[in-house]
């Protein structure tokens, strides 16, 4: 009979294997981040130049979307530091961080792209990340020298203001050893 106190353990080692891997995962993917949409795995990734995506069905094989994977490219998209994707009301968003020196917004209609840039230097640092509140608001978080800091858009809007920013949501930070909230 079957045990229902049997101890059942299965991994998975996804070794990283260049000559399996086509396209641009074959140099390597820093700073990775997955999106899933419509059934398919997006992984965007620090690159030296563009904003670079790729699609998996199986999290194991990926390919470049497009020719070469640069689903954006202008003058600010030198070494994009750890992009993200995010759907929002409608729309595709990518942030990026161009050698950690503050942050570019940009939009799409399409999640193959082509992204354009939408906004100047918002500034706020590195890593910066998408979060949709279950109201739809959407959030911007980022790392600061002490923790993370959230901001809520405008308006609730991503684009069209000079002000991204209405206010701090939380940050959090440490004092003495200890994480300490302010909301």
């Amino acid at each position: 009979g079957y045990n229902l106190m049997t101890k059942v353990s299965r991994t998975y080692n996804n070794i990283f294997d260049s000559k399996r891997i086509n396209g641009a995962a074959s140099i390597g993917a820093p700073d990775p981040y997955i999106y899933r949409y419509n059934g398919s795995y997006y992984l965007t990734c620090t690159r030296p130049r563009g904003l670079v995506l790729m699609k998996s069905f199986d999290l194991i094989k990926w390919e470049d979307v497009n020719e070469d994977g640069i689903v954006g490219l202008d003058d600010k998209l030198y070494s994009a530091y750890a992009p993200e994707i995010a759907y929002i009301n409608g729309n595709f968003y990518a942030c990026t961080s161009p050698s950690g020196n503050g942050h570019y917004l940009y939009k799409s209609d399409d999640i193959n792209g082509p992204f354009e840039r939408i906004s100047e230097n918002i500034h706020e640092l590195i890593d910066g990340s998408f979060f949709v509140d279950s109201d739809l608001s959407p959030y911007f978080l980022r790392a600061t020298e002490t923790g993370i800091v959230i901001k809520h858009f405008t308006n609730n809007q991503i684009e069209g203001t000079k002000d991204y920013f209405d206010n701090y949501h939380f940050e959090e930070r440490y004092e003495n050893g200890n994480i300490v909230f302010d909301y």
